[in-house]
């Protein structure tokens, strides 16, 4: 049984790891603007929310957006609120479908995995579209496809990375648990 302090202690490790997946993210250029952010920062985001819950994979997201655009401070543009909502619900969200579709933590069931980070990924991809029509004055219909093709590409990859680190958290928390002092 892990306490307080043990959980606090993982997610400041997996909001830590997020900070600098995110920060170690490529923008691609779309039509001579830097249009498509590839990043690997929603491995400890969605895993937090998957272990601890969707209310913690929302703080760990949330906070990844605010203290990334802090560290980095302007590199990707002017802080913009609604992208660090996507961002918490990115850590939410498929949490929340994946239980309403029954499927457990301890036993990851590849199918409800699926389904969930695919609606997750396209619903904030769009929504991200929108904010940076929003933000930019970017034309929304312009974007939105090239955007939807890189989630679509890049939703196999989320979910054959995200069940192997389930694998090895499992694998490492039980470890971890068994060990005691002498």
């Amino acid at each position: 049984m892990l306490n307080k302090t043990n959980i606090l202690t993982q997610l400041a490790l997996l909001l830590a790891i997020a900070v600098i997946l995110s920060m170690l993210g490529v923008m691609l250029p779309i039509a001579g603007i830097s249009g498509l952010k590839v990043t690997f920062s929603f491995l400890p985001i969605m895993l937090a929310g998957f272990v601890f819950g969707p209310g913690a994979g929302a703080l760990v997201g949330g906070l990844t957006d605010i203290l990334g655009y802090i560290i980095k401070f302007h590199a990707y543009g002017p802080y913009f609120p609604g992208f660090t909502i996507t961002v918490a619900l990115s850590g939410a969200l498929p949490v929340i479908i994946y239980k309403f579709l029954g499927g457990r933590y301890e036993k990851t069931n590849l199918l409800r995995l699926t389904i969930a980070i695919s609606v997750t990924s396209l619903f904030v991809t769009i929504v991200d579209t929108y904010f940076l029509q929003i933000l930019y004055g970017q034309a929304f219909w312009v974007i939105l496809p090239t955007r939807v093709l890189k989630e679509i590409i890049f939703i196999p990859i989320k979910i054959i990375s995200l069940n192997i680190l389930f694998k090895l958290y499992r694998l490492l928390i039980g470890q971890i648990s068994s060990y005691q002092l002498k």
